[in-house]
């Protein structure tokens, strides 16, 4: 048994389009999870695609974290691309029921 296996896992990544968001979706990627990537820009479905184009499970959504009410459409979003699975995002500082830090810490968006 491989401790750090995470292949099949699921992961919501924020800023997944450029940077240090970028890298960590990649990472996942590689490492067999299917990946939801989260940006402010349309920008989003084409770096989802690209990741699509080289093989990868990812999927890309729209939307503003800074907005208390955004954070729960873009969550729900992430989980009905992730086949409707619960639980919380490996990445999100968000309680889905309710908004409260979590105390993990998470990049800009792209």
């Amino acid at each position: 048994m491989d401790l750090f296996d995470i292949r099949g896992k699921n992961a919501i990544v924020t800023g997944g389009t450029r940077g240090l968001g970028y890298k960590m979706a990649e990472g996942y990627l590689e490492a067999g999870c299917q990946v939801v990537i989260v940006g402010t820009s349309p920008k989003v479905y084409e770096v989802a695609q690209e990741f699509r184009d080289r093989g990868y499970d990812c999927q890309g959504v729209m939307g503003d974290l800074g907005d208390r009410q955004d954070i729960y459409r873009v969550f729900q979003e992430c989980v009905e691309k992730l086949g409707g699975r619960s639980g919380h995002p490996s990445h999100s500082p968000w309680d889905p029921e309710t908004p409260q830090r979590r105390g993990i810490s998470y990049g800009g968006m792209g």
